[in-house]
């Protein structure tokens, strides 16, 4: 056996607590962060709610070489204090409570907390996990690690969150809400056809099934009533709550016949450090308090800064998104225009991640009504008259009014609307008009006909 010395570099990327609770706030919804601002008044005693007598919003101390504290005038608030209640428990919360429970290590409860970042608002993972590798500052860590991460996130409630797509969440719940069923034949022939049998089961290919699987009919019933119970939307609650909930922070209105964003006053408690505490800083009796009532006062300013810093990214961003869809808020869906995360990303350097998590969960009120920001991001299907990008959201918008207008009688396939929008200049399949339709809750020519 040789023992020896060897001397290796590597770059690996290290985040600081600070920088950890700045990325924290930027994808926190308006609910969620007002409970992270109470939270953290009620563990830093030098942080306090700004009163109604129009002080200033925040004092911040600088301290000197000699230990002293000095105080910096920095801005000024005639702002009353926002009257909130406590909010309503959104997915994130309730999942972030439940991480909070699990007796796991440190650094697979960060690989997790930015899993439940990356969900869609219906807990679905619409992303790769490598794609989410790549985009985290966790780059490092193995797949193997982000994969047990995953598992640990779908044991939690509701079951079904964190799964890729209809196929895992349906085989979600049937482990853990059907483990009680008595015809375990039956359950296990279910499992087997969502593993491996759903395409033909998404096209109702009965008989295919019967075939394949070399079961009765009597069988496949009983596996089809299994599978039947299930829920296609069993996250469907959570998003209802999270529409009642909505608080948009970004305002657009128009100014000089031009549509601009600005931020929405007193959407969330304003926070400034308690200027009576911090004074007693300089009167500790020890050198041990004197060190802590310090870091809390550090701690207490890093808060406030990041919190401004997430003011500032989110109006960034939605300023940049208002100005390249102004056709939007002009003429509304019919005018929107291609948008990417990169495209925003590129102008603001900001990686396309750092925007999905300032636009997710984000809202804005307008005066078609209330948007989340990522309802402005689409990419570009090509025209075949000018060879320009046009948005989904502009498509969609003539097949509504191309339906909207047909002989209800005699309704449209969906190969003659894909005629009809190509005479707009709008080249999409078939099978393209079939997708966009039934996104809009509307039905094939058969079902809307009437008598």
């Amino acid at each position: 056996m040789h023992f020896g010395l060897e001397l290796k570099t590597s770059q690996r990327l290290t985040l600081t607590p600070q920088l950890q609770q700045a990325i924290r706030l930027l994808q926190l919804p308006t609910l969620d962060l007002v409970q992270e601002i109470t939270a953290q008044i009620e563990q830093n005693p030098l942080l306090e709610l700004v009163d109604s007598s129009g002080e200033c919003l925040e004092d911040l101390p600088t301290i000197e070489e000699n230990g002293n504290l000095i105080w910096e005038h920095t801005r000024e608030s005639d702002k009353d204090p926002l009257d909130w209640q406590e909010a309503p428990v959104t997915l994130m919360t309730y999942l972030n409570e439940q991480l909070g429970c699990l007796q796991i290590e440190e650094n697979q409860k960060k690989l997790i907390q930015w899993l439940i970042g990356s969900l869609s608002e219906n807990g679905i993972l619409d992303s790769s996990l490598e794609d989410i590798k790549q985009d985290s500052p966790f780059e490092e860590v193995p797949t193997s690690a982000w994969e047990k991460a995953l598992l640990i996130l779908q044991s939690l409630d509701p079951v079904g969150v964190g799964a890729r797509n209809l196929q895992e969440q349906l085989l979600l719940q049937l482990t853990f809400n059907q483990e009680n069923k008595t015809d375990s034949k039956a359950l296990d022939l279910a499992k087997y056809i969502l593993t491996t049998e759903f395409e033909a089961l998404s096209r109702k290919n009965y008989n295919l099934l019967r075939k394949t699987l070399n079961c009765s009919e009597n069988e496949l019933k009983n596996a089809l009533d299994i599978i039947e119970s299930l829920d296609p939307h069993p996250l469907s609650n959570w998003q209802n709550d999270k529409n009642v909930a909505v608080i948009p922070e970004i305002n657009v209105v128009k100014r000089n016949n031009h549509w601009m964003a600005i931020l929405i006053e007193n959407v969330f408690p304003e926070i400034r450090v308690n200027k009576l505490y911090a004074q007693v800083i300089n009167q500790s009796s020890t050198e041990e308090s004197h060190h802590i009532w310090l870091t809390k006062l550090s701690d207490a300013r890093q808060f406030i800064r990041n919190l401004d810093q997430r003011q500032r990214t989110l109006l960034s961003v939605a300023q940049l998104i208002v100005q390249k869809q102004q056709g939007f808020f002009e003429h509304g869906d019919s005018a929107m225009k291609p948008l990417l995360l990169r495209d925003i990303a590129d102008v603001l350097g900001m990686h396309e991640s750092t925007i999905s998590r300032a636009t997710n969960g984000k809202y804005l009120k307008c005066h078609f009504g209330i948007f989340e920001l990522k309802h402005f991001f689409s990419a570009g299907i090509s025209s075949n008259h000018q060879g320009e990008s046009i948005s989904p959201h502009m498509i969609k918008e003539h097949l509504r009014k191309i339906i909207e207008q047909e002989n209800p009688h005699k309704p449209l396939s969906d190969e003659k609307i894909s005629y009809l929008l190509s005479q707009q200049g709008i080249t999409i399949a078939r099978r393209t008009v079939s997708k966009y339709r039934e996104q809009l809750g509307i039905g094939p020519a058969n079902l809307r006909k009437t008598l």
